[in-house]
């Protein structure tokens, strides 16, 4: 008996020192005894960081035992979301996240890092490992193309301190965790913290390149204008309030136009925060495809997932364990807004809550045909994109710049123009992933250095294209003509093509004359060429433009789908059987 009541003694003392230690692994709250609220009296936060509940010392450190300013903000950390604090501050709690969107290209750049190396020809391939914290720690020794980077591109990425910069819109960006969960009540003199991040955050960032934040809620970025003149001035159409660029109202994309989704219904935290991997490219990073909500593979939520914590924090969409939820393909992760109730899909508002039937990939030729099977949804229901054709970068050496990365004016002064911009249906090209995609001008080079006397150097030229979601999705696709019937959609730009069916050659003549223009040899919307030859390099490897033998198909099939314009027509039923019989003047066709 005696030994039973021994046992049961040390058992209890050993589960109360785990307790104990458990405790004093977290972080050591005592907001009454903080004098922090001795002089921030109006300070709150929200839900999920009550300061009546954590105080401030937990996230800001400081001295909480003193009511002399100086001493109290020794050591003070102003924003402990900054990635250089985050590790020791918000890791504390959050620790995997902290650690995954250290890894995430938002924070990075390393895909843009590596574009401009080998732009301004410093590398050969876009392999370049340097990042974002790499240059703000000084281990990689500056050339002219981090230069460029540090000035015109530096000002956009999750290590700029939070508040840097001379506008608004820049100035919240950056600061770690803040740029995208950062939400300011009025009245509030500390920042909030959400999950329900808004459009706006998305597009301070997202609205150059590819322009992806604009042309998602039909906004074209036009020439800089102003016209069409409003008033008798410039246009009063003006992005993010900038007085010198101005947009065009197009279609929106019909994922915001008729179910007013947010970017964040789509792009889940691994496709921005990621998953703690080494990225060297956005296609590496984005995992969300149209097919994981159109043509769903749903399994059911385990208890304690993650996604029933982050529908918990979302606190709009009903979830529970148990429940199906959709499976995103690439990358595994549960996609907590877009379940199945009653056997049917159904997508819900992370912002509103609201519930919506999601219509799912249909059997019907245009889908099932074989011929297509290499097609991404963009390539047939993308409706525009815009395209800024030749980026002219001019290099002043005896000029000064901004360097966001020193914030401070340092010498080398880079100045951005472009050739033209258009906005257009987009030509189609194969992405890493093996699937056609819609293609912009990303980027086309013309880089022109001047030294300090203003005296010409040197000129470095490099084209190139990149696949790309334009975000502007329409349920209406384009017709078979504009792929199979329209030079500039396959790859040789705008201008007139012929075809030899029997020798199988192309004779093309582009409207644009590059030559004379002083662009080079090569059309600024060429990507292949009449014999099958790449003009144009992709960033990313197994990005490629059509070859010859996938030209000529394309354009056999091309020559007959101006009148055999339905699926059903019995011509396809054995396209390469049919078109032999109407080179060998064997079918009605050739009696028209």
């Amino acid at each position: 008996m005696k030994k039973t009541i021994v046992i049961l003694v040390v058992l209890t003392i050993a589960i109360l020192f785990i307790a104990v230690y458990r405790q004093s692994q977290k972080p050591h709250v005592n907001p009454q005894k903080e004098s922090c609220f001795v002089c921030h009296k109006d300070i709150h936060m929200d839900k999920a960081h009550p300061v009546d509940q954590i105080g401030c010392v937990v996230c800001h450190g400081g001295n909480p035992y003193t009511t002399n300013e100086a001493q109290a903000h020794k050591g003070l950390i102003k924003n402990p979301a900054d990635l250089r604090y985050a590790a020791k501050t918000c890791g504390k709690c959050h620790k995997e996240q902290v650690e995954e969107v250290e890894t995430s290209l938002m924070a990075t750049n390393r895909g843009i890092i590596s574009a401009v190396l080998h732009k301004f020809g410093y590398t050969d391939n876009l392999s370049s490992d340097v990042t974002v914290k790499d240059l703000y720690e000084g281990k990689f020794k500056e050339n002219k193309a981090i230069q460029y980077y540090e000035k015109n591109c530096g000002a956009c990425h999750l290590y700029k301190p939070y508040g840097q910069g001379p506008t608004k819109e820049i100035q919240e960006r950056g600061g770690g965790c803040l740029d995208c969960h950062a939400k300011w009540v009025k009245g509030n003199p500390h920042v909030e913290l959400t999950m329900h991040i808004s459009d706006a955050t998305c597009v301070k960032c997202h609205n150059r390149s590819g322009r992806i934040g604009l042309s998602y809620f039909g906004h074209y970025e036009t020439e800089e204008y102003g016209t069409p003149f409003m008033d008798g001035g410039p246009s009063h159409y003006n992005i993010l309030g900038n007085p010198d660029r101005y947009y065009l109202d197009l279609p929106g994309d019909v994922h915001y136009t008729k179910a007013h989704m947010s970017c964040i219904d789509c792009h889940t935290m691994s496709d921005t925060m990621g998953l703690g991997l080494h990225y060297k490219n956005m296609t590496q990073q984005v995992g969300i495809t149209c097919k994981d909500c159109h043509e769903p593979h749903f399994v059911q939520v385990p208890p304690n997932s993650l996604a029933l914590k982050l529908d918990f924090l979302n606190g709009k969409v009903p979830l529970k364990a148990g429940d199906y939820a959709a499976l995103e393909e690439r990358t595994g992760q549960i996609i907590y807004n877009v379940q199945k109730i009653n056997g049917k899909a159904i997508f819900f508002s992370k912002e509103t809550g609201k519930a919506i039937p999601i219509p799912l990939v249909n059997n019907k030729p245009y889908h099932t045909f074989a011929g297509h099977k290499n097609l991404s949804c963009q390539a047939c229901h993308s409706a525009w994109a815009p395209q800024c054709y030749g980026c002219h970068i001019v290099n002043f050496e005896g000029l000064k710049q901004l360097n966001w990365i020193k914030y401070k004016d340092t010498p080398g002064a880079y100045a951005e123009l472009n050739s033209y911009v258009r906005f257009e249906t987009p030509q189609l090209a194969f992405d890493p992933h093996g699937k056609v995609m819609p293609v912009e001008p990303g980027c086309q080079d013309f880089i022109t250095i001047f030294n300090k006397d203003f005296k010409f150097v040197k000129e470095i030229r490099g084209l190139s294209v990149a696949t790309i979601d334009p975000h502007t999705t329409q349920l209406q696709s384009r017709s078979c003509e504009d792929c199979h019937h329209d030079p500039r959609t396959i790859g040789f730009g705008t201008g007139n093509l012929s075809f030899n069916p029997y020798t199988k050659q192309f004779k093309f003549t582009p409207t644009f004359d590059a030559k004379a223009s002083g662009l080079g040899d090569v059309p600024l919307d060429m990507i292949v060429n009449e014999h099958g030859r790449q003009m144009q390099s992709f960033p990313v490897k197994g990005e490629r433009a059509f070859n010859k033998d996938e030209l000529v198909k394309i354009y056999e099939v091309g020559q007959c789908v101006v009148c055999h314009k339905s699926y059903n027509d019995p011509i396809y039923r054995d396209f390469s059987k049919s078109y032999k019989l109407f080179l060998e003047h064997k079918t009605p066709c050739n009696k028209r």
